[in-house]
């Protein structure tokens, strides 16, 4: 028997056990494997977007963190289910056309429905490889704390230059941590953007009036606020604010030792003064005078270029 009658009769019987597809069937097959991968994409997002509203509740993340994981993980979904639509709309047209009857209407359709699949293919595993940062960051500890007492002195808010080192052997970790975490996903993306937000805090005790801290910190939230009669909450989350741009240039100074010309991870800091508001970590019953709440905290999220 000649290889080509056994390739025939080879044919014939495969066909004759489970049935010979067209190229028309296939694709539509292959279209509902695809429907059910971008739905699959959709629900376990949808688990990490859960999990990042509830990291946002518990003062596990940070607001902005979460706003930059919602905002995503929306835009990536929708954009998910705009080729699904697409997908259905092929799949309709291919069950309308007669193959036999119309080949190269069959074929047109096809091959328009494989490009589609193929671009929306693409889509998924970028937004799979994204997700998984995501995720991991989701695993990571992104919050720590350290008390104010340990560099400034009693109504202070510059360093001296030994009050700076200290500082940099302090938070030093910190930054460490988020370039090691970066650096797990370096031949997977181009590059990464990162962020820390600094948070002052501070007790309640008031800044005793005609003081020089008192009169510096008027002038400035005269001229930085547009607050002509400061309350004692206002001088409070000035002096807050001004530590937290204090404890900023300590970590911008890290970050540039630590880049040494790497430009994959792109980091910023921001600061925020919140004063008497209470600290995300202490129950509502500390009072307003605990030196607990003379702190700053630490919030950092990496995220690939979204």
């Amino acid at each position: 028997m000649t290889t080509l009658l056994r390739s025939i009769y080879l044919t014939v019987f495969v066909c004759s056990m489970f049935g010979c597809t067209t190229q028309k069937q296939q694709s539509q097959q292959a279209i509902i494997r695809q429907q059910k991968a971008q739905s699959k994409t959709v629900r376990s997002t949808g688990l990490v977007s859960q999990r990042s509203r509830e990291a946002v509740k518990s003062g596990r993340i940070s607001e902005s963190a979460n706003k930059s994981i919602q905002t995503y993980i929306t835009s990536q979904q929708d954009s998910i289910r705009l080729d699904s639509l697409e997908l259905v709309k092929l799949n309709d047209e291919l069950s309308s056309i007669d193959e036999k009857a119309n080949p190269e209407g069959a074929k047109a359709v096809t091959a328009k429905a494989n490009i589609v699949m193929a671009e929306s293919n693409r889509r998924l595993r970028a937004f799979d490889r994204r997700t998984a940062v995501i995720v991991g960051f989701l695993n990571s500890e992104t919050f720590s704390k350290s008390e104010l007492n340990t560099l400034f002195g009693t109504g202070d808010y510059k360093l001296t230059t030994e009050q700076f080192n200290q500082g940099k052997q302090l938070f030093t970790p910190i930054v460490e941590k988020i370039f090691l975490f970066s650096n797990k996903y370096k031949g997977g993306f181009k590059s990464m953007e990162g962020e820390i937000i600094v948070t002052g805090y501070s007790d309640a005790t008031p800044i005793e009036s005609g003081s020089r801290l008192y009169n510096d910190l008027v002038q400035r939230i005269n001229r930085d606020n547009r607050i002509r009669n400061p309350s004692k909450a206002d001088l409070n989350r000035k002096l807050s604010e001004l530590r937290a741009e204090a404890v900023k240039g300590i970590i911008d100074e890290i970050i540039r030792d630590r880049k040494n010309n790497n430009n994959f991870l792109k980091m910023t800091v921001k600061t925020l003064g919140r004063g008497e508001e209470r600290p995300p970590f202490l129950t509502s019953n500390v009072s307003r005078d605990d030196q607990r709440r003379r702190i700053v905290t630490f919030y950092w999220v990496v995220l690939p270029v979204l």
